[in-house]
């Protein structure tokens, strides 16, 4: 996936608002040069009348005055509707890079450019900064070099009327500068800009897996090596953005050498023309300083060409996300889950990795409304049973049916809408207890909120928070204990209308007091649903389901 695949999807969605600042920045670009250009020619004759001529003051001030205006308008229109474009981009590239990973799901199977695992500070950086990269790439890239063509455009047709002779050596100069000088900045910015993008990955996924692993490397006395490595990153980034700065510096000179040149040429070639009687001195002033202010404009194009190499580089690493295959792929034609909604499988295999079978001629069947309790040893596929009913993944062999139709077949958003999951490390996001909460069911009022936050222990504490229901939880909930964000996390799975619902560990990190009373309402709280749930609970805590089945290696089932 190129980067003019990634953005131009994006850029017909909102072409009104990048239309608008590009017009806007074209006004406020011809408005800057007719003012400069202008102003010289206005100075230059007043300067040169004498006593004895008329000169019309009045004319060329006002104008001077109303292009100044029209330029303070159009930057101010143009600077809103741009970061109007800007945001309405980046908030269209968020939903439609993740709209794509939800089919890429689990995101932990997801491969680097080496082909193994992509480590999580990886995959949050392409998530976060590679995005940032792109999403100004309009206005900073693509506006800069329309202005500049046409800036351009407007300086050869200026000097083809006014001052011929000037004409090649300055169209030479522009060719170079708007071609030329690029070209080389991106050729020389390639490699450095891609190695700031890679290296810049690197440093924030070693700060995010250090703060992740803060305690164990605390308690191992490992600081120091991590420190060391950040260090190390740190330091060959900065190398890096050395040698992209360099580039850019380089290309800068050049079309500084390209704009004085430029210059001297409408300077010695006018001044010709000035001695033959060819043009007037004010004339001649007025082509220096639009001459100057053309250049200035196709000068910001290096803005733009310098931001293509870092842009080029995260789609090339975005692309490494959306283009890794699906791990599910819906059937063309798929079939309506009916209303009985029990489970089976079939002899189902499945292995992460070759040779290493989670579930091996795994038969299994749960009635609609049935409550079954899943005990095991941890890795005797108990989560694996629960991603297979999801269709996170799709068996190796055999087949899971869902009301007698084979996930396969089956509408994946009729599958999700009918499927609710606590999972073992379910998250709290950055929000209040009821935004969490209605991420379950968004339809539920404050009294059903109140009325679930009772039924798993929570109500009193969330009461004593300060703004109750609307009160922070933090990122990740850092602001409750781990029990705590279990039952506000198992509150919100029980909250959906999901007719089952499959709870992974619910009463981890409670007390037997809380896990016994927990177990204890359950059957109340999802009465007329499915419920399955993986426990490593005591037997006489589960005396409320139907079935009690125990998983031993390898999925072989044995009835508790």
């Amino acid at each position: 996936m190129s980067l003019l695949d990634l953005l131009w999807p994006l850029y017909r969605r909102e072409a009104p608002r990048l239309l608008a600042a590009l017009g806007l920045g074209l006004v406020t670009l011809f408005a800057g040069i007719a003012l400069l250009g202008i102003s010289g020619w206005f100075l230059t004759a007043a300067a040169l009348s004498t006593a004895g001529m008329a000169f019309n003051l009045f004319g060329p001030s006002s104008l001077i005055r109303g292009l100044s205006l029209l330029r303070i308008l159009a930057r101010y229109g143009e600077r809103i509707a741009g970061h109007d474009a800007t945001l309405a981009l980046l908030a269209a590239l968020r939903g439609d890079v993740f709209a794509r990973l939800l089919a890429r799901i689990p995101l932990g199977r997801l491969p680097d450019e080496t082909g193994a695992a992509m480590a999580h500070g990886d995959l949050v950086s392409r998530l976060t900064a590679d995005i940032d990269q792109l999403e100004s790439l309009f206005v900073v890239g693509v506006g800069p070099l329309v202005n500049g063509l046409l800036a351009a455009l407007a300086l050869g047709v200026a000097l083809a009327l006014l001052l011929p002779s000037a004409l090649l050596p300055v169209l030479f100069a522009l060719a170079l500068a708007i071609i030329g000088v690029p070209l080389l900045l991106l050729l020389l910015a390639r490699r450095p800009a891609r190695a700031v993008a890679r290296l810049g990955a690197l440093l924030r996924g070693a700060v995010i897996e250090a703060i992740e692993s803060r305690d164990d490397l605390r308690a191992f006395g490992r600081t120091a090596l991590a420190q060391t490595r950040f260090e190390q990153a740190a330091a060959e980034l900065g190398r890096a953005r050395r040698r992209l700065a360099l580039s850019g510096a380089l290309a800068g000179a050049a079309m500084q050498a390209l704009t004085a040149c430029a210059l001297l040429a409408v300077l010695l070639l006018g001044t010709r023309a000035l001695s033959s009687g060819a043009i007037t001195g004010p004339l001649l002033v007025g082509l220096l300083l639009g001459t100057l202010a053309s250049f200035e404009a196709v000068a910001a194009i290096l803005r733009g060409v310098a931001r293509f190499g870092p842009a080029a580089a995260a789609a090339e690493r975005l692309a490494g996300l959306l283009d890794a295959p699906a791990a599910i792929v819906a059937e063309p034609h798929t079939l309506s889950l009916p209303n009985s909604l029990d489970i089976a499988f079939e002899a189902v295999h499945f292995a992460y990795e070759p040779g290493r079978p989670a579930l091996s001629g795994l038969t299994l069947k749960i009635g609609c409304g049935e409550r079954v309790a899943l005990t095991g040893p941890s890795g005797s596929g108990k989560s694996t049973l629960f991603a297979l009913i999801l269709r996170l993944h799709d068996p190796d062999a055999g087949r899971v049916l869902l009301g007698g139709i084979d996930l396969k077949c089956a509408d994946p958003d009729e599958i999700h809408a009918a499927v609710a999951v606590l999972e073992q490390d379910a998250p709290l996001f950055m929000g209040s207890v009821r935004d969490n909460l209605l991420i379950g069911n968004p339809r539920c009022g404050d009294a059903a909120l109140w009325a679930m936050l009772e039924a798993v222990q929570m109500a009193d504490l969330v009461a004593a928070l300060p703004g109750g229901l609307d009160a922070f939880v933090g990122e990740t909930g850092h602001t409750l204990s781990a029990g705590q964000a279990r039952r506000l996390c198992l509150a919100r799975t029980l909250l959906s209308p999901a007719p089952i619902l499959l709870l992974d560990e619910p009463t981890a990190s409670l007390d037997p007091t809380l896990e016994q009373a927990i177990f204890e309402a359950l059957p109340r709280l999802t009465a007329g649903r499915t419920l399955v749930v993986a426990t490593h609970a005591p037997p006489a805590m589960l005396k409320d389901f139907n079935r009690k089945l125990h998983l031993c290696a390898q999925g072989a089932l044995e009835i508790a």
